[in-house]
């Protein structure tokens, strides 16, 4: 097997190979563009999170505004029973179908209400007067 003859490196070779290393190398001015791009990026991102900030507070005063105007899921089916209890006690064919949820549990008052409808005391009151009118 036949050695690889090395050819010994000069001062000048390496002073060569040295130099080429350095032109591939950043300089102290593009180090500076980088460093000014940077800041405006930074600054482009800075406006765009303080604007972000501003609409998230606005959408979380919405949602505070909101809450005290939430009716929520029980309590409107509960009233929609309730009112379905109401018209049929009225005689009123028209209603809305109660979709209840598994969690549906009627309040208590609509279960032990035994009490005449407001229509039908109404409609004796308004009977009783007639015939008082017509006496």
């Amino acid at each position: 097997m036949v050695k690889p003859t090395h050819k010994h490196t000069t001062l000048d070779d390496l002073a060569r190979m040295i130099n080429e290393g350095f032109k591939v190398t950043a300089s102290k001015e593009d180090i500076s563009d980088v460093r000014q791009e940077m800041k405006a990026m930074e600054d482009r991102l800075t406006t765009r999170l303080d604007h972000l900030d501003a609409r998230v507070g606005r959408i979380e005063a919405d949602i505070h505004e909101l809450r005290d105007e939430i009716v929520y899921r029980h309590e409107f089916d509960d009233v929609l029973a309730r009112v379905k209890y109401l018209e049929k006690q009225l005689g009123i064919e028209r209603g809305v179908s109660v979709n209840r949820s598994p969690r549906y549990v009627p309040s208590p008052l609509l279960l032990q209400c035994r009490e005449p409808a407001i229509g039908q005391t109404h409609n004796r009151a308004s009977a009783e007067r007639r015939d008082r009118q017509r006496a």
